[in-house]
């Protein structure tokens, strides 16, 4: 295959590659959201994230999936939770804005 034809196979596959990748951290905000609202923001009941210090989001992330803090749906979502992932997903809960 020519430069020419690859230059133009590139042209046309760029609009393909160029596509955002989610992070594994916005992937598990997905879930967050489900609950919580769009973005972190609730309309009901349930408590808002959005922006809260990664390092309280964290603890009650641990919290709730050791068992130590009580809940009804939260201490199911987190038991699945690693350390890392809650670390990385409480960073990005944080950054939301």
């Amino acid at each position: 295959m020519s430069k020419l034809n690859l230059v133009f196979l590139g042209l046309i596959l760029s609009p393909y590659v160029v596509a955002e990748v989610p992070t594994p951290a916005k992937l598990l905000a997905y879930n967050c959201f489900n609950c919580h609202g769009d973005n972190g923001v609730s309309k009901g009941g349930v408590p808002s994230i959005k922006g809260l210090p990664a390092n309280i989001l964290e603890l009650h992330l641990k919290n709730y999936r050791d068992g130590t803090q009580a809940s009804t749906v939260m201490g199911r979502i987190a038991k699945g939770l690693n350390d890392d992932e809650i670390k990385e997903l409480s960073s990005f809960i944080a950054t939301l804005k």
